[in-house]
């Protein structure tokens, strides 16, 4: 089980990165959202929450623990209920920085099924970029490209498909 594990939980790994990166980045736009939402107003919460993001992903990246997966999987699930009270109000994510990409079900739901994964790597607790990096040339590239792959195909999940959904969805 803890190699299938491996890549899902990888990927919710780096998104986690990316979001904290972004948001450190550009903390405005979720400062905003949370305003609109009735929660703290301030860029500073944000980068702290980001700064935590970052940080928990970092942690889980080379090696997961039953520890660090329970940590991520209670963090997806309460972006996935963030991610539903935005979608409620209409308002944009602010997730990844200054992309104005609208909250949504589908934010929801990828956060929930990395949540699911993640508390499944408690149980059994997957392998992490180490044993990625010590499986064999030709293995370890490949797991790597499809786990780096998947973590900016999920991005894009996250910011360019429920505007390209609602685009299409509304003709």
């Amino acid at each position: 089980m803890a190699q299938a594990l491996t890549a899902p939980v990888l990927v919710a790994a780096l998104v986690l990165c990316a979001t904290g990166v972004a948001k450190l980045r550009a903390p405005s736009t979720a400062a905003v959202a949370l305003a609109g939402a009735g929660l703290t107003a301030s860029v500073v919460p944000v980068r702290a929450f980001a700064s935590l993001e970052l940080a928990l992903g970092v942690w889980v990246v080379p090696a997961p623990s039953s520890v660090n997966c329970a940590l991520l999987a209670l963090t997806f699930l309460a972006l996935s209920g963030v991610a539903l009270m935005l979608t409620r109000r209409a308002s944009s994510c602010g997730c990844f920085g200054d992309t104005q990409a609208p909250a949504s079900n589908l934010h929801a739901l990828l956060n929930a099924a990395f949540a699911v994964l993640a508390a499944a790597g408690v149980a059994w607790p997957p392998h992490g970029l180490t044993w990625v990096l010590g499986q064999p040339p030709v293995l370890a590239a490949s797991l790597l490209a499809g786990i780096a792959g998947a973590a900016y195909a999920t991005v894009i999940a996250y910011t360019e498909l429920p505007a390209a959904w609602s685009a299409w969805s509304s003709q």
